[in-house]
């Protein structure tokens, strides 16, 4: 699965690849003595195998999801603790989002145990307390606000899969920067979609400028004006 989807991020390559198939099809049928020109042709153009923005998106999202689901097994394999996926990391969350996991609200409160309380922010540490308090009362029902500082050094089994957690979420960025080119397209096809709307939003709003009333006419130019600065 994961290599079939790999192949159709690198549609590009791919195609580039094959040249000289294609080549040798054309060939076969225009004839030997067309080669020289065909392949003048296949070697100067730019060959795109295109996915559309969307797909493009649509199929890292399924790799992401894939390596997720992999590094929750990994997890779950781990560990002795009578514990659901759902408890854990919540409900359809990949580790694209891990900052949304359960887990991750135990967390944030044990980074901060293990800093100590000299010059943290009392507020937000009582912040962290409550939901570091309402993610282990589903494993361990006797875990209070007033009692879970006294246990947090006894809870191994936890603490245990914290620290896998905290390593499956660096093989999370490691495959994350495997996959560094395509999130850079992303990136740049997302910004290019936002200029060219902006752009022609703008050159749209010049074309029409003279039936815009005049209370607002002030800042569309503003507005517009932006444009070149």
């Amino acid at each position: 699965m994961e290599d079939s989807l790999t192949k159709l991020l690198e549609c590009n390559d791919n195609f580039r690849k094959h040249i000289k198939d294609f080549i040798e099809i054309f060939v076969e049928y225009y004839g030997e003595e067309e080669r020289t020109y065909i392949e003048e042709q296949f070697n100067s153009a730019l060959l795109v195998g295109y996915l559309s923005e969307y797909y493009f998106e649509y199929v890292i999202q399924q790799l992401e999801e894939l390596e997720s689901n992999r590094l929750y097994k990994e997890l779950m394999a781990k560990t002795s603790l009578s514990v659901t996926k759902e408890q854990l990391f919540g409900i359809n969350y990949s580790f694209e989002y891990d900052s949304l996991h359960p887990i991750s609200k135990y967390e944030r409160y044990y980074e901060q145990f293990l800093l100590g309380r000299e010059g943290i922010n009392e507020k937000g540490y009582k912040m962290k307390k409550k939901e570091a308090v309402e993610f282990l009362k589903t494993i361990d029902s006797s875990i209070t606000l007033d009692n879970l500082e006294e246990k947090t050094p006894q809870l191994t089994e936890i603490n245990s899969l914290l620290n896998d957690y905290k390593s499956a979420k660096n093989k999370y960025t490691l495959f994350k920067k495997q996959y560094a080119k395509y999130y850079n397209i992303i990136k740049h096809n997302k910004d290019l979609k936002h200029e060219l709307q902006e752009k022609y939003y703008k050159i749209f709003l010049q074309e029409i400028l003279d039936v815009i009333p005049e209370k607002y006419k002030e800042n569309v130019l503003e507005y517009i004006n932006n444009m070149f600065i």
